[in-house]
């Protein structure tokens, strides 16, 4: 009682009970006991939080490989009830092993002389899940062994280092009646022992309920395979998902582009259409400037017989002084050829000199068209882009 209330004291403890528990687990040991609690292994400091369910196994593992080596058990990486669960689904017994900080040669002793012997790591990873923790963080667990021991019938409250238990998950009770047992300790072992004899005490556990466990790690198999199943299933139906919406999303970007393209081209025959209509706007509007003819007898005047593309013949006079700008007017609005494609140019040619008339700014006088002269009216071969032939050219 003394120290236990010694124990409250040094750790902050309320509960003399747990102190007791802690003592029982630590040998009476009341420093060790101390700096557990001081450690946060234990007391109000542990908490429900952090250690309610166990430290994670993978905290012991990342420790252990850089100390001891690679050849060791497969270590279960996540909590001590998670460990249960696995074994009850898995058709497992859970074997637990308590790491001691404070017992550091027994510790080391057991690390290197028990867990690298191939034949215990063969033992463990075939029937067993294998969880490990560290005594200074495991208060929960430790807890939760001394409660199993308890429970099992194990008088021996203390824990002695190293320190093994064996956890049966709760597994069929036999009775035919559906009902099953929950986790309880099969074993426990305390202290020095050797690799054989835990894998003497492993072996006999798993050939007694072996049995019972194949028909659950039958179940688990099933479970697992068809889970696994499930999971390609639903890899190739998310890829065939993902390659349907890829293909519908090509189709979609296809009919996307080419709508753009109509519209494209749409927009560009329509611009086309605008510019020949403009076109066509500024040759009537530029034919109805076009100076009248002069009064019969009027001199000096020229007096043009005007041969068409199309085989028409035009009579027209100017006055000696109008550009030949107008005649190109005129015969640009002539019904013939106003509708002509924008780009389409024609040339006059005089024909009893074979002269090309190409200067508008001319008078008729001074393009020696005066009195009378015959003009034809031929139209020039296409051009490529920018060439001379443009409308801006003709209606200049």
């Amino acid at each position: 009682m003394e120290m236990a209330q010694q124990l409250m004291a040094l750790g902050g403890m309320s509960n003399i009970e747990e102190a007791k528990q802690l003592l029982a687990v630590f040998n009476y040991d009341l420093n060790a006991a101390v700096a557990s609690v001081l450690d946060g292994g234990a007391g109000p400091a542990a908490g429900a939080d952090e250690n309610a369910k166990g430290p994670l196994g993978a905290e012991f593992a990342s420790l252990y490989e850089p100390k001891y080596g690679l050849l060791h058990p497969i270590f279960f990486n996540e909590d001590y009830e998670a460990a249960v669960r696995a074994g009850k689904s898995q058709g497992r017994i859970v074997c637990v092993y308590v790491y001691s900080d404070y017992e550091e040669d027994a510790s080391d002793h057991f690390c290197k002389s028990v867990l690298s012997r191939a034949k215990l790591c063969d033992t463990l990873d075939e029937s067993y899940i294998f969880y490990v923790c560290n005594q200074r963080k495991s208060s929960y667990v430790i807890n939760k062994m001394m409660s199993l021991a308890s429970e099992g019938g194990h008088s021996d409250k203390t824990m002695g280092h190293p320190f093994v238990a064996v956890i049966m998950p709760a597994i069929d009770s036999g009775s035919g009646d559906g009902g099953f047992v929950e986790p309880k300790m099969l074993s426990r072992m305390d202290n020095v022992f050797s690799a054989d004899e835990l894998v003497a005490q492993l072996d006999t556990h798993w050939q007694k309920y072996k049995p019972r466990l194949q028909d659950t790690q039958a179940s688990f198999a099933t479970i697992a395979a068809d889970r696994q199943l499930k999971l390609q299933q639903d890899s190739e139906l998310q890829e065939a998902m993902l390659m349907d919406k890829h293909r519908a999303d090509t189709v979609k970007f296809e009919e996307a582009e080419k709508e753009m393209e109509q519209v494209m081209e749409a927009s560009r025959k329509q611009a086309e259409a605008d510019d020949f209509t403009s076109v066509v706007e500024k040759r009537v509007a530029n034919g109805a400037q076009v100076p009248e003819e002069p009064p019969q007898g009027h001199k000096p005047a020229a007096k043009l017989q005007i041969s068409l593309p199309d085989g028409t013949k035009l009579v027209r006079r100017f006055y000696a002084e109008n550009y030949i700008q107008a005649l190109y007017d005129f015969i640009n609005a002539h019904d013939t050829l106003v509708n002509r494609p924008a780009d389409a140019e024609f040339e006059l040619v005089v024909t009893h000199s074979r002269k090309v008339i190409d200067n508008k700014a001319q008078t008729m006088k001074e393009a020696d068209l005066c009195p009378s002269a015959g003009v034809i009216v031929q139209m020039k071969e296409e051009d490529g882009p920018g060439s001379p032939g443009s409308p801006g050219s003709e209606e200049e």
